[in-house]
This record gives C-alpha cells, structure tokens and sequence, in this order.
C-alpha cells in the first residue's frame, strides 16, 4: 500500500467532484449568525474548535459550522460534552439502521404507518416555554403497530424539528398518550429496544430534553399511569437506569400543570382549536416535502469521509462483526490514505467473502 505521500494527487476538479461526492451534515438549518445572536454563551471560537476536532475525525461527517453550534447547545456550550455527543449520535445512528435507516417519508412502509401513529408538535408550548411532541395511536389494532417504524417515524419529526428551530433555549418533551395502547402494543416493547431507545434521547440527540411524559387517561385498573414508577417500569421493560427520564399523568389535571390545555386537542380533553385529524396531515405532509434531505441525512450516516474518498458502512441492527471490520478499514485508510483498486481487490480476498 503506498503512503500517503507517494499516492498520486487528483487535479482540483477531480478533488472537487470527489468531495461533492461526500454528504456533509445538515442537521441545523438556522444560520450561525443567528445562533450567535440568540444564544449569547454561544462562542464562535468553540463552534470552530468542534468544527475542527470533527474534520480529523475519520468516522464523522463534514460538519457544518451551525451544527457544532447545534451539540455545542445541547450540552450547555462544553466542548468536551459536545465532543462526546457528536460520537454518540452518528454512532448509534450507524449502528441502528432499525430506527433510523431508509427513511424515505414516499415509501410504502412509511405512508401505510401514516395511518396508525400520530407525531406532531404542538402549536403552543409547555407552560416553562418546551416545545410539546406529541405522539397518539390512531389505529388501535395491535398488529398495524410497530415499534420500529414508530421510532423511526418519530426520528423524522424530531429532525425536522431540530432543523427548523436549531439551538432552541426551551428544549422539548415528549406526551406519550397511553389511551388507546393495549396489551398487545406493549408485547413489541422489548429490553433491547427500549434501552435503544432511551440511551438515545438521553446520550445522543442534539437537543436539550426535559422528560418524557406519559398520559393514560383510561378509566380504572386499566390506566397504566396509575402505577407506580417502578411497576410501570416493569410492564413497559424500562430499565432501573432511565426512570428519571420519564413522568406519568393519571389524569388531564396532572398533566394540565406542565402544558395548557389549549395546547392539547380534544381528543385528550384540551380545547385547541385545531384538531389532532389536521395537525397530524399537516404533519405528514411536511414530512413529505422534507424526503430530500431525509435521504441526504441517511446518506450522511452510512458514508465514512476520509482523504475526499467515500467508505459506504451497511447500517446494523446487531453488533456484526463485518461492522467492525470495515471501520477498522476506514481507520486504515484515514492513517496511510487511500488504497487504490489493486489494494481493495487484495484487501477483500484478505478479508474473506462479505467484503
């Protein structure tokens, strides 16, 4: 393998078609000027100094300057802690293709899900000023239900969201409505998936989150809010470690002390004027218009960026073997630069068939 010095230079408009090739990260859509008006702990010398540390980074993505404003925000403007977000979040992101691959708002899957989950933000915020995410069943049948495309459909509301609003000083929490989930919605709630789940709100997404909340406005022994934490816990498969992330609300009066009741829609005993029919079509359609940059963004988690090449890393459910394999490539090839086509051909029958 030749190092990087006696590799041959592409001329400058082969390195500029190359790095048109690379997808770089646009996560945050509100301009860093605006963020530094905004946000006066915001400093440019530590947007630079992430920007930077994330471009010797094989394993990242470009990023741009309003996205390392974007992590430096979630964790109150500490360089380390934005550092460490930034591993977090594209790693798990490359890891779970279940929860954030393929999400393509067009595609069957998707439309067809449309019609049984409900994901919006509501129009009017928490009475400490976070914006409400909202997510409902609309078709109570259990086996229209699952929880892998819910999470991946609610990723998608969520970085809408954080692209629209980028370093928003108020945060968010969830309102999980529990009213019309049952036995059978709860039979797709596994350990391993809720840990997922959780570890990423809680480690990894680029937002200041302020609790999850669970509404169940069921009438009796029914209403799964009516438990105790850790009782709940045990029937949803929530582990011991994530019971502060979330609340639980028996009743419209509890959860009427943390948002107003004109945020909520009728359907869960609030009085907006809109209801949750057209908040939820809205909804879908501004996810329709996002599907571009949806594919762009999937399209920046699986690719690795090194030297103006690509490295394409297949998203994992699991923890394969192969994943690692060809990040240790891409470690390789950041190190010594880039292997040319008799390298590759020697390096895949090295590394045997899958390569």
């Amino acid at each position: 393998m030749p190092s990087p010095s006696e590799s041959p230079v592409p001329p400058p408009q082969q390195q500029q078609q190359q790095q048109q090739l690379l997808p770089s990260s646009c996560l945050n859509g509100v301009p860093l000027e605006v963020e530094l008006s905004k946000n006066r702990k915001l400093s440019e010398a530590d947007v630079n100094s992430v920007k930077s540390w994330s471009e010797r980074r094989y394993d990242l993505p470009s990023l741009g300057e309003s996205d390392a404003a974007l992590f430096l925000h979630a964790r109150n403007y500490d360089c380390e802690r934005a550092k460490l977000l930034l591993e977090n979040f594209f790693g798990m992101r490359r890891r779970l293709g279940c929860f954030f691959g393929q999400r393509d708002p067009d595609s069957s899957q998707l439309r067809t899900f449309f019609n049984t989950l409900a994901v919006y933000p509501l129009e009017k915020k928490s009475h400490r000023g976070r914006t409400v995410v909202l997510a409902r069943l609309l078709d109570t049948d259990p086996h229209r239900y699952d929880f892998l495309i819910a999470t991946k459909y609610l990723s998608m509301v969520l970085d809408a969201l954080i692209h629209e609003n980028g370093c928003d000083p108020g945060g968010y929490v969830f309102l999980f409505d529990l009213s019309n989930v049952t036995q059978l919605h709860r039979n797709e709630l596994t350990v391993s998936r809720l840990r997922n789940f959780f570890a990423y709100f809680r480690d990894c997404c680029p937002a200041r989150w302020h609790g999850l909340h669970y509404l169940d406005l069921k009438p009796g022994d029914d209403n799964l809010c009516r438990r105790s934490k850790r009782q709940f816990a045990e029937e949803l498969s929530i582990e011991t470690h994530f019971h502060e992330l979330f609340h639980l609300h028996p009743t419209i009066e509890s959860i009427a002390r943390i948002i107003p009741l004109d945020a909520l829609p009728a359907e869960l005993q609030g009085t907006s004027a809109r209801s949750l029919a057209e908040s939820h079509r809205r909804q879908v359609q501004k996810l329709v218009g996002y599907r571009d940059w949806f594919l762009h963004m999937d399209q920046t988690f699986f690719f690795y960026p090194y030297r103006g090449h690509e490295l394409y890393v297949e998203p994992m459910d699991t923890d394969n073997p192969e994943y690692y394999q060809k990040l240790e490539q891409a470690k390789l090839i950041a190190l010594q630069g880039p292997l040319d086509s008799d390298d590759v051909a020697s390096q895949s029958r090295a590394n045997g068939p899958g390569e």
